[in-house]
């Protein structure tokens, strides 16, 4: 079923089916208030995220925050961070890549005006990749079978021409299965043809410097992107130490 665009008094929302009674209820009018019943996952100046059921269907809720006031005027004239997030878990899904399912996005609205937002995704259960291949070291075998779907990640969005934009452990989620599901999706985008070799060094950098601890890791990881230099946009060594240098700078 195709999700349902509704709105109400000073809101607009795009949902899935699963959840159409709670919005009917009035639940997910309120979406602050459902928030306050679930688990907290995340509550910092960036974003409030829980865990919830609604309707027997286990969802993680994001809630948009605005650091400062420049920030909050700024934001408010640009797409929502859930309605971007939800658009590009849909371009990920078409490209193959595993990531939340996303369920639907709530706008509290003024005018042309966004002030708030929140992206509501099918909960992924898993630990963060530096916590899962650390579990694997010991059976050699899944530990490599991790490595290489970690680095099939960051070779299909290069090749599907898509940036990530923060790779950071806890944005990589690892089930049982042992694959990779990507979330915290508001920033993927599709840089222009030109800009592509950097943005894939930025994520590349960004997705070792998890295990920066870790030399054998990182040159393990690195021998299985090799193939990104032939099948994709060339980087020039010295832009890629600037990149992990200007990364390294830029902390978690």
């Amino acid at each position: 079923m195709t999700p349902r665009l509704l709105t109400a008094p000073g809101q607009q929302a795009q949902l899935h089916e699963v959840l159409l009674p709670a919005w009917e209820s009035g639940a997910l009018r309120d979406p602050d208030g459902l928030m306050i019943a679930g688990t907290t996952l995340k509550d910092d100046a960036s974003s409030w995220v829980v865990r919830i059921c609604i309707d027997d269907e286990v969802v993680v809720i994001k809630r948009e925050r605005h650091p400062d006031q420049w920030r909050r005027w700024r934001r408010m004239l640009r797409p929502s961070r859930a309605r971007r997030a939800w658009s590009a878990s849909h371009r990920l899904q078409a490209a193959g890549i595993a990531c939340a399912e996303p369920l639907g996005w709530i706008e509290r609205r003024h005018g042309p005006l966004y002030a708030a937002s929140w992206l509501i995704s099918r909960h992924v259960p898993g630990v963060d990749a530096v916590s899962a291949l650390a579990a694997r070291r010991p059976e050699p075998e899944c530990h490599m079978q991790l490595l290489d779907a970690l680095a099939d990640v960051l070779l299909r969005l290069q090749r599907c021409g898509l940036a990530h934009g923060d790779l950071k452990a806890s944005n990589v989620l690892v089930g049982e299965d042992g694959l990779p599901v990507l979330i915290d999706l508001h920033a993927v985008h599709r840089p222009w043809f030109f800009r592509r070799a950097r943005a894939f060094e930025r994520d590349r950098a960004r997705l070792l410097r998890n295990w920066s601890t870790e030399p054998a890791t990182v040159r393990a990881l690195q021998a299985r992107l090799e193939g990104a230099g032939s099948s994709g946009p060339r980087v020039c060594a010295r832009h890629r130490a600037s990149v992990a240098a200007n990364e390294q700078e830029a902390g978690s």
